[in-house]
């Protein structure tokens, strides 16, 4: 068990390395290229290298212009979308989640029956055979529903990434997939929600953010929300048993807290879940925001919260029911000085 315990918290820390290797890397890319990074940076150029560098970016990076005044060159970026990344507000929570996390699931989360952790998936499988398991069901639901946390997330910020945003998101989304919030929150901390033209014709934007994918994914986390709390247990509305729902349902809650108290293979999906949860709410309320549902209001507030006061189903249900994204009008031109 010492031996399984060390090749754990070993895989545990490469991850935190890899997080932290992908978060530094994508942090660069994100305030790429240096000129855009603060007028103060740019005026530090010698006026050869800034003339070269707006030169180079002209055609790429969108309009710059330069201009004397005092005897000073001021590089002016003029572009719809610049790259300024996420406030520090964001990359401290952010991060700070991805802490939490694999601290929890590294050295912190309970783990005191490792039988059961090791027994939990083959249960599992017994358990969709009809045969008779231990395995309880609220965990199986999280379990089994975990790939659509990533889906959904991945429904909200792929149609929002800006055409011009230098830092991808499909490894991130694609490892969420297995990893969940270790993968997920290092983006969610460094992109950016810059207004502009944004990538909602790209491939992933187009599967999980379409409506098809959405109905999908919101009949299915009804699905596991029922099937956790008993509804197609034997019960009396179906006739199964004399058991109401209620109790079904709080004796699978019993359980399920008892598996939290002595099992990673319960808390640490679990946590993920609820962390996950916490992640999708600036997502969720800057597509709000670009979709014209959500402009600071008492009203909009309270159907924001409605939305994230029913984690997965409420996400779902906006993919379903949001409208298309306003179309960008081009910028006008840039008057010669």
């Amino acid at each position: 068990s010492d031996i399984l315990s060390y090749k754990m918290r070993l895989c545990s820390g490469l991850l935190i390395a890899l997080s932290i290797a992908e978060g530094a890397s994508a942090f660069s890319l994100v305030h790429q290229p240096v000129l855009f990074r603060s007028p103060a940076a740019a005026l530090r150029r010698s006026p050869q290298k800034l003339f070269r560098i707006a030169e180079q970016n002209a055609g790429t990076s969108g309009r710059v212009g330069l201009r004397r005044s005092g005897g000073l060159i001021a590089a002016r970026a003029q572009e719809i979308g610049i790259m300024e990344g996420s406030g520090p507000l964001r990359k401290v929570a952010n991060f700070g989640i991805l802490a939490a996390f694999m601290a929890w699931v590294t050295f912190l989360g309970p783990d005191v029956d490792p039988e059961g952790t090791k027994t939990f998936f083959a249960d599992t499988l017994k358990f969709f055979q009809g045969q008779e398991s231990p395995a309880n069901p609220i965990l199986v639901a999280i379990w089994t529903a975990f790939p659509l946390w990533p889906a959904a997330l991945a429904g909200l910020i792929c149609p929002l990434k800006p055409k011009n945003q230098a830092l991808p998101d499909t490894p991130f989304v694609a490892a969420s997939f297995i990893i969940g919030t270790a993968a997920i929150a290092p983006y969610l901390a460094l992109n950016s929600y810059a207004e502009g033209e944004t990538d909602s014709d790209s491939t992933l934007a187009k599967t999980f953010g379409g409506k098809p994918a959405a109905i999908v994914m919101l009949v299915s986390a009804l699905a596991f929300l029922a099937f956790g709390v008993g509804v197609f247990a034997p019960n009396d509305i179906n006739g199964g048993s004399d058991y109401p729902i209620d109790v079904i349902f709080f004796t699978y809650l019993k359980g399920f807290w008892s598996l939290l108290q002595t099992q990673k293979v319960a808390s640490a999906p679990t946590l993920d879940c609820v962390f996950l949860w916490l992640l999708s709410a600036k997502p969720l309320l800057e597509d709000m925001k670009r979709r014209k549902w959500f402009s600071g209001d008492a009203a909009d507030w309270a159907l924001f919260s409605s939305f994230m006061a029913a984690p997965l189903v409420g996400m779902c249900f906006w993919l379903c029911v949001r409208p298309e994204l306003p179309a960008i009008s081009p910028p006008a031109p840039e008057p010669e000085a």
